[in-house]
């Protein structure tokens, strides 16, 4: 299942490329593209992945840890990873500046909530501050190629 999806989103990227070159778009526009298909793709992974197929690992434990959710953890981390496929598909298919700044602020609270909850996350490769560190510099540099593009691209 997961080679698949790979495999597919792979295909669709590529697809996307190609079909951008043809059109002959500018730098700018091909780089916002690229960091909304990466952004799409890191968001649909982290809420299917760990949140909905392989829900035992420590996504799990951290919201056990957090003492919210006593006794709904399993449900309150399916609907988290519903969520954040749904925003990927947001990300996928509304290129606006809104979109990256939402994009910063989730990541942003999500990185102080994993802090919160489970400090000891941030000692682990791929923590929550690189990661989020990371897609947070994809969302700056689409909003620094926004200022390169038309004005209907740039809202």
């Amino acid at each position: 299942m997961v080679t698949f999806l790979v495999n597919y989103f792979q295909g669709c990227i590529l697809a996307r490329l190609n079909m951008d070159s043809q059109k002959q778009i500018s730098r700018a526009q091909r780089t916002i593209r690229i960091a909304h298909i990466v952004l799409f793709m890191v968001w649909f992974y982290h809420g299917l992945i760990p949140k909905i197929i392989f829900s035992d690992t420590g996504e799990l434990e951290m919201l056990k840890l957090s003492g919210i959710f006593n006794g709904i953890e399993k449900m309150v981390l399916t609907s988290i990873g519903i969520a954040e496929i749904i925003f990927a598909f947001f990300i996928l298919f509304v290129r606006r500046k809104f979109v990256h700044y939402l994009n910063i602020i989730a990541l942003f609270v999500l990185a102080v909530g994993a802090g919160i909850t489970d400090p000891a996350s941030y000692t682990m490769p791929f923590n929550p501050f690189s990661l989020n560190l990371s897609l947070i510099a994809i969302s700056a540099i689409a909003l620094i190629n926004f200022e390169s593009t038309e004005a209907p691209f740039n809202i």
